[in-house]
């Protein structure tokens, strides 16, 4: 079998406000992507009516992989739990006939879960505006809660309900962190991977909260688990060097950051092969008692020199 990605980045919009990173997000998480064994197909700027053909598309090929997933970057729109996607000619927010130039993720969602031997995925960087509930009366909620049936799917959002997703630099928040965190954890369970994206957006824009829904089956890794040969006590003492360890004391970092910088160095030393998987938890430990063991060496120092 195999994964197939579709990759859709909007930047140019008849009736929304233009964006300026979307495209580059899409490219880099195609790049990603295919490092992560992916067969993908990238959408650019796409209407209404290529959007819809698309998607269709994409759902009629997984039939032949046992991974989907979608990643779209641009504008997006909630209502009432169903998921929509803005394309570059939708009509602004506004209105009267907004709903009929969205684009649903609902059947495509509903799609993944024709197996329980395959995974979806879906990834969405963008705001989740909520629409007005004028256009629910319209049918918009005759399945509401439709998505969250499912079964076999991950579903990722940049941002909370009725959030706005962020960008920094050429990139959006969310789409970054996510990227080089699959690259540095694409052994770890996507859940976890997750947790650390969570976390370098909050620290980027508090106020952005990258919001998450799971009904998977089993795990799901980006990249192959490979079997690492262990290797103990020289590889955790040559990263616990005196050097590196007192940098890391003059940055008086909070409990959580100085675990993910902890967590940042141990995914380094694990894609160079020099530990092995299992090795995390003590690893994270044998550094904590480095920082200790320091700490109160240069303590005594001091008070010896007074």
């Amino acid at each position: 079998m195999g994964r197939l990605a579709y990759i859709i980045g909007i930047n140019k919009y008849l009736s929304w406000e233009s964006l300026k990173c979307s495209i580059n997000d899409a490219i880099l998480m195609q790049e990603v992507l295919k490092a992560c064994d992916f067969e993908t197909e990238l959408l650019l700027d796409s209407d209404r009516e290529s959007l819809r053909e698309a998607l269709a598309a994409f759902s009629w090929k997984l039939k032949d992989y046992d991974a989907g997933l979608l990643y779209f970057a641009g504008h997006g729109v909630e209502v009432e739990g169903r998921q929509y996607l803005v394309p570059s000619d939708c009509v602004g927010f506004a209105d009267e006939s907004l709903l009929d130039g969205l684009v649903d993720t609902t059947e495509l969602i509903l799609n993944f879960s024709s197996s329980n031997d395959f995974t979806g995925i879906v990834l969405l960087d963008c705001c989740r505006k909520r629409a007005q509930k004028h256009f629910i009366a319209r049918g918009a909620s005759s399945q509401v809660r439709d998505i969250y049936k499912s079964r076999g799917v991950y579903i990722a959002f940049a941002t909370g309900p009725d959030g706005a997703a962020h960008e920094i630099g050429n990139h959006g928040i969310f789409t970054y962190s996510m990227g080089n965190l699959i690259k540095e954890q694409g052994t770890e369970k996507i859940e976890d991977i997750f947790k650390s994206v969570r976390r370098e957006v909050m620290k980027k824009h508090p106020n952005q909260i990258p919001w998450d829904y799971s009904s998977l089956l089993g795990d799901f890794y980006f990249k192959e688990q490979k079997t690492i040969p262990e290797v103990e006590s020289r590889n955790l003492g040559e990263l616990g060097t005196d050097t590196k360890l007192l940098t890391l004391i003059k940055q008086n970092l909070c409990y959580v950051d100085l675990i993910s910088e902890i967590e940042h160095w141990f995914y380094t030393d694990l894609n160079n092969g020099f530990i092995g998987k299992k090795n995390k938890e003590q690893y994270i430990l044998n550094i904590l008692q480095k920082l200790d063991d320091l700490t109160l060496k240069n303590s005594r120092e001091v008070t010896n020199i007074e």
